[in-house]
């Protein structure tokens, strides 16, 4: 029992090293932070939810990121990109 226990350590640290994350490592480089604005906290009463997320990622790793940390189902994900102002 104890040799399989030792394989089964040394493996998963073996996956670490290799560089596969975990899901909640993954969802920490996807969510950024939550978009706290007026217009956002407004649509908090309709359980609408605005973060900002990484530029790279995409609306399954958006949705996937979300349900694994707060162990909730979404139902739509939307996503825009905001273009910064022009400065003079």
């Amino acid at each position: 029992m104890e040799e399989s226990s030792k394989k089964k350590e040394e493996n998963d640290k073996g996956v670490e090293s290799r560089g596969i994350v975990s899901d909640a490592a993954l969802a920490n480089r996807v969510l950024i932070a939550p978009w706290i604005t007026e217009a956002a906290t407004t649509s908090m009463e309709l359980n609408k939810y605005i973060f900002k997320v990484a530029l790279c990622s995409n609306k399954a790793q958006i949705k996937k990121a979300i349900e694994d940390l707060y162990k909730v189902k979404v139902m739509a994900v939307n996503t825009v990109k905001i273009a910064k102002k022009a400065r003079n």
